[in-house]
């Protein structure tokens, strides 16, 4: 779907018209890939409780290292294990029946919501370790070289 495709439907839904906001400011939500995913849970074993506070989360490792660092290597997707996807399945269904029988005002099609499309993506595990190392030493020198830049 286009980027902006919620946010069309959140302004039909409240009845606004959707151009007459400004998102040209708005910080995309683009996702991880797998063997970057991987590599964002191996680094956070090793960090010291000075990167477990909500603030350094945020910028250091969301914003920093994985918006900003990790995010523009465009990684594969990955998707939830088989067991995951039947526990999704079934919640899906329940949610899309209660509010079909609700009366919600709903725009688009609820079916879709039933419709996981991802089995059969690889996880985290797949990832071999020379993935992991190319990423690793891909982001260490990104790394190094953003600190030089900020270092001028």
């Amino acid at each position: 779907s286009p980027r902006d495709v919620l946010w069309q439907r959140f302004a039909a839904l409240v009845g606004i018209d959707p151009s007459s906001c400004d998102a040209s400011g708005v910080t995309p939500n683009d996702s991880l890939g797998l063997v970057e995913v991987e590599l964002m849970r191996r680094v956070n074993e090793h960090l010291t409780d000075t990167f477990t506070t909500p603030r350094a989360v945020g910028r250091w490792l969301r914003g920093f290292l994985a918006r900003d660092i990790l995010v523009p290597h465009d990684g594969r997707a990955f998707g939830p294990s088989p067991e995951q996807l039947v526990m999704l399945q079934e919640r899906s269904e329940a949610i899309v029946e209660y509010v079909d029988s609700s009366g919600f005002d709903v725009i688009g099609d609820l079916a879709r919501l039933t419709q996981p499309g991802v089995a059969g993506l690889p996880q985290p595990a797949d990832v071999t370790d020379s993935e992991l190392l190319a990423a690793a030493t891909l982001t260490i020198a990104e790394l190094l070289d953003e600190v030089r830049r900020r270092s001028r």
